[in-house]
C-alpha cells in the first residue's frame, strides 16, 4: 500500500536556471535533467528521496502549448553525461513550463512521460511565469504509480550569517515615541485604548500627552495609548461642509 509521496530536492544551479528559462521563453520550453545515486545522497546527507543536480537544455521543438525534445538531440546527451560518470538511469528528471497556463498534466504531457520509457522512476516538473510548481513523479518499480503534488526542497547558499538580521536590529534599531504635545488631562474621556482596541486605565505619573487630528493620547511608561476626540472632529466636520457650501456657491 502507497502511504507517502517521493520527495524532490534540487541544486540552487538547477532552480535558477529553470526559472531564468521560465521567464525568458515565450512558448513552451523544456529540459532534462540528472540525479544524484543513492550512494551520493547518503554521502552528502541528504533526505529527500531524489536529487536533482543540474539541468541540460537539449535541441527541441516549442510552440505556445507543447515542447518536442529532439530524440537525437536526447541521445547525445545520454552519451555525453556517460563520459562524465553520469549513467543513463540518473537521467530521469523532465522539466518544462506552461509559459502563463495552470501547471497541470496535459494530454501531451503525459504522452511525452510515457515515451521517456524509465525503468525505475521520471520526474516531471512544471512551472509557469505566475510562479506556480507542480512536482509529480512517476514510480515504475515495484509497480506502477503517479504522485502528483509531491513536496520539494532547494539548496540554499547561505552567504550572510543566520543571525545577521537579528544583530542588526538589535545595534542599530530603535523604537520611536509619537511626537507630544503638553495638553491639559480635561481633553481626555474616562477611558483611552491601546493600540489593540482594549481599554487602557491611565496613570497618574510618568505620563506625557500629545494628539493630532481628532485623536488624542499620551505615552506612559507602557504603551501609546489614543482615544478619539468626538468635539475636535465635529469642529472639522461642519468646517468641512462651509468651504464646500462655498464652492459649490461660486
Amino acid at each position: 500500500k502507497v502511504t507517502t509521496k517521493p520527495t524532490v530536492r534540487l541544486t540552487q544551479k538547477a532552480w535558477q536556471k529553470i526559472w531564468a528559462l521560465t521567464e525568458e521563453c515565450k512558448i513552451e520550453v523544456s529540459a532534462m535533467g540528472h540525479v544524484a545515486t543513492d550512494a551520493q545522497r547518503k554521502e552528502w546527507g541528504i533526505d529527500e528521496k531524489y536529487y536533482v543536480l543540474d539541468i541540460h537544455v537539449i535541441d527541441q521543438e516549442c510552440g505556445p502549448g507543447s515542447t518536442e525534445l529532439d530524440q537525437e538531440g536526447l541521445a547525445d546527451l545520454v552519451a555525453s553525461l556517460r563520459e562524465e560518470g553520469i549513467k543513463g538511469n540518473q537521467l530521469i528528471f523532465w522539466w518544462h513550463s506552461h509559459v502563463n497556463m495552470d501547471t497541470g498534466h496535459s494530454g501531451t504531457d503525459e504522452a511525452q512521460i510515457e515515451s521517456f520509457d524509465s525503468d525505475t522512476a521520471l520526474i516531471s516538473m512544471i512551472t509557469n511565469k505566475r510562479g506556480d510548481v507542480n512536482m509529480r513523479v512517476d514510480v515504475m518499480e515495484p509497480f506502477r504509480y503517479s504522485f502528483e503534488g509531491c513536496s520539494y526542497a532547494v539548496d540554499q547558499l547561505p552567504i550572510i550569517e543566520d543571525d545577521w538580521a537579528e544583530k542588526m536590529i538589535e545595534d542599530h534599531v530603535t523604537v520611536s515615541r509619537p511626537q507630544t504635545i503638553k495638553v491639559k488631562r480635561g481633553n481626555f474621556g474616562k477611558n483611552s485604548w491601546t493600540a489593540n482596541g482594549s481599554k487602557k486605565k491611565k496613570k497618574k505619573s510618568n505620563t506625557s500627552y500629545g494628539g493630532y487630528g481628532g485623536y488624542q493620547g499620551y505615552w506612559d511608561d507602557d504603551d501609546w495609548a489614543m482615544e478619539w476626540n468626538s468635539a475636535t472632529t465635529e469642529k472639522e466636520d461642519k468646517e468641512s461642509r462651509l468651504v464646500k457650501e462655498e464652492d459649490d456657491a461660486t
